[in-house]
């Protein structure tokens, strides 16, 4: 099979998809294609949903997101993630899209993104993108769902050669079949805040805009046998592979010559030795303290207790934080490990029980407490 769709909504494309992600998989099983790609809109929330299912159902998950241009909405721009780090990156410029206030396409995208590959039915993107050092990794979508479609995709494809930038097709699809293309115009009409009678064409998808088959993509485009074969290609550039299940720490900056399991440790015995220096507790402490340090870094933790310390020392400057307290559900005090905020030995046992790796364990978070008279 040559065809591969590339550009799928689900129902994590608020108030547009109609499809849930499970549906979407097992109707592109159905058809037998060998890989999906689900890139909602402006979201990233389906995507694990969509490489577990993926996986199970023997399909290849394509990992995407489509993002509208603040400043035109009617600009769409197609990632897709070749590998883990290029999830990565979808990861970071969604959060630039969604909490950046001067997030633009210009301002993003004239940055080398070597990890993903680019889609776009814009002629205007498609001229800006190939300026940029994205160029090699950018492809021309063309799509033939409605007569605006069909208009935008004749003057893609006259700019792509101009360019030299290839061609893949798309449908673009927001539901599975044609009936369902009511259901979306409704959740269409419910996210603009209006009524079926007041949309206007070019709000909602086309009623062509579902999930085809390959030969129904060869129907619509017998001039573009080579774009449909070239889905192929984009699909084989993309090899997500997710370590699930794990817990995965940010990375944190610490000082040079210091990894966070030293650096805290340093910083842990500064603390022990502020708090309980010249104290009868003192040598006890010690016992308790390497013993947390120890389990902290065979759990993975050091770089979290770190960000705990960061966190409490910004709200310290500012608001007047208490220490933190451990979560009381699971019952984790505050460790001597956590740097100045010395819990009493006496509480040592029950960080050993909560924290020893078993069916037990689960991942500690603290509760800050802001002074009231501040």
């Amino acid at each position: 099979m040559d065809f591969v769709p590339l550009h799928c909504h689900s129902t994590f494309s608020f108030h547009a998809g109609v499809c849930t992600v499970d549906e979407l998989v097992t109707r592109a099983k159905a058809l037998g294609f060998p890989a999906l790609a689900l890139t909602d809109t402006n979201r990233m929330s389906g995507l694990i949903l969509f490489y577990c299912a993926c996986r199970k159902a023997g399909i290849k998950p394509i990992l995407g997101v489509e993002l509208t241009d603040p400043s035109n909405a009617a600009d769409r721009l197609v990632l897709l993630a070749r590998d883990a780090q290029g999830y990565g990156d979808l990861c970071e410029i969604i959060t630039h899209r969604q909490t950046d206030d001067s997030f633009s396409f210009e301002k993003e995208f004239t940055k080398p993104w070597p990890k993903l590959v680019f889609l776009t039915a814009s002629p205007r993107l498609l001229t800006m993108l190939a300026a940029t050092p994205n160029g090699q990794s950018l492809y021309g979508e063309l799509i033939n769902t409605s007569d605006a479609t069909r208009t935008r995709s004749r003057l893609l494809e006259e700019e792509a050669e101009r360019l030299t930038v290839p061609l893949i097709v798309s449908n673009d699809s927001y539901f599975l079949d044609k009936s369902d293309h009511e259901t979306h115009r409704l959740l269409t009409a419910i996210g603009h805040v209006s009524t079926l009678s007041r949309l206007k064409e070019g709000e909602y998808a086309s009623s062509g805009a579902f999930l085809r088959s390959e030969a129904d993509m060869a129907g619509l485009f017998p001039r573009h046998l080579n774009a449909i074969a070239e889905t192929r290609c984009v699909a084989d550039l993309c090899n997500v592979e997710l370590d699930l299940g794990k817990w995965i720490m940010p990375c944190i900056e610490v000082p040079e010559g210091f990894t966070p399991e030293s650096y805290l440790a340093k910083l842990a015995r500064e603390g022990l030795r502020a708090n309980y220096g010249g104290k009868a507790a003192f040598e006890q402490a010690c016992r308790i303290q390497e013993m947390e340090l120890d389990t902290i870094d065979k759990l993975g933790y050091p770089s979290y207790f770190l960000i705990v310390k960061d966190v409490h020392d910004w709200a310290s400057s500012r608001l007047c934080a208490a220490p933190p307290r451990g979560n009381p559900r699971s019952e984790v005090p505050p460790p001597i490990a956590l740097i100045v905020l010395v819990s009493p030995p006496e509480q040592y046992l029950l960080f050993i029980a909560v924290s020893l790796p078993g069916p037990r364990n689960r991942f500690p978070f603290f509760l800050l407490s802001r002074c009231s008279r501040r």
